[in-house]
């Protein structure tokens, strides 16, 4: 395995323990929604869609930044 491969997996463990040590149920308040959950489950679900804006946001920026590249290439010649 390759350093960053061991680095996400220790990332990922220490996270997992952090929710572990975390099940307290907590309010959890957006806009008109109020609920009640554990404060691990909150975590993850916060966790994934991190993971998602930042997976996301990372795939428009580098459509964005090979589509400026296609422009100034044909601009070029």
């Amino acid at each position: 395995m390759n350093i960053k491969r061991i680095l996400i997996v220790a990332a990922i463990l220490v996270f997992a323990v952090f929710v572990v040590q975390n099940s307290q149920a907590v309010m959890v308040s957006f806009l008109f929604w109020k609920i009640e959950a554990s404060r691990a489950i909150v975590l993850m679900v916060t966790f994934v869609f991190g993971l998602i804006t930042g997976l996301v946001s990372a795939q428009v920026f580098k459509k964005k930044g090979q589509l400026n590249r296609s422009v100034e290439d044909k601009h070029d010649r």
